[in-house]
């Protein structure tokens, strides 16, 4: 039986979202479609990046892959999470594999669970609590690492216009939404800077046959943070 996987990234970045995956992905399938949405990658600066140009480009990849394989799953990340749950609630999808799905935005929980974990660490380290210790370090390098992302390559590419199309398209993926019949992993950060955990319930609603998978101290960078391979041990163990 052969299968391919459709991958499809966040807003505002590319391909690479799924750089540490990859490897494990060639293991696994005939095909793995990997490729930036458009208006994106770093040359494009979102100028092609427009509503309908989006969802022909993601079913046409679909569709490509279901003609020429036996089963077809999709894995997506944050815009590409919603897009990929619209696809499966109207396409026959294997599997499905939705991270931190932007189908709702703005995380305002997300300084909660900061001062939780930061709490932690305090008392951590007056009883010299080193494993606590070292997991308030990889938050603090993960948001780091947000924060570059951010400077590096969202504000200079980010305008109105995008930030328009990409609510468009979100409303879009919500309106559409109907029962999802794929075998569906959800997986969050409980320290997701941008996507609140009440998105992933939303998805879930549509599911028929779904588990839900919450990452502690993880951010909105699940594949690219540190201590991605857990996500991607879920991932991959799913997928077999």
């Amino acid at each position: 039986m052969t299968r391919a996987v459709l991958l499809i990234h966040g807003f505002a970045t590319d391909a690479s979202d799924f750089i540490n995956l990859m490897p494990y992905l060639e293991k696994l399938y005939n095909e793995v479609s990997n490729k930036n949405l458009p208006g994106h990658g770093l040359k494009n600066h979102l100028k092609e990046f427009k509503t309908e140009e989006t969802f022909l480009f993601v079913m046409k990849e679909f569709d490509v892959l279901k003609k020429k394989y036996d089963s077809v799953d999709i894995i997506g990340f944050s815009l590409g999470g919603a897009l990929a749950a619209y696809i499966a609630s109207h396409q026959e999808v294997k599997k499905l594999v939705l991270l931190a799905p932007s189908n709702e935005y703005f995380n305002l929980q997300s300084m909660t669970s900061r001062v939780r974990y930061f709490l932690d660490y305090l008392l951590a380290h007056f009883s010299h609590h080193n494993d606590v210790l070292s997991k308030q370090k990889e938050l603090l390098i993960n948001d780091r690492k947000a924060v570059h992302l951010l400077v590096k390559q969202l504000m200079p590419n980010y305008n109105l216009r995008s930030f328009k199309t990409f609510k468009k398209i979100i409303k879009c993926c919500n309106e559409g939404l109907d029962i999802i019949n794929s075998k569906t992993l959800l997986i969050w950060g409980d320290c997701d800077q941008l996507v609140p955990y009440s998105s992933i319930e939303y998805v879930s609603r549509y599911c028929q046959d779904f588990s839900i998978k919450i990452i502690p101290r993880m951010s909105h960078l699940i594949l690219n943070a540190t201590g991605h391979r857990k996500v991607i041990n879920l991932i991959v163990d799913f997928l077999k």
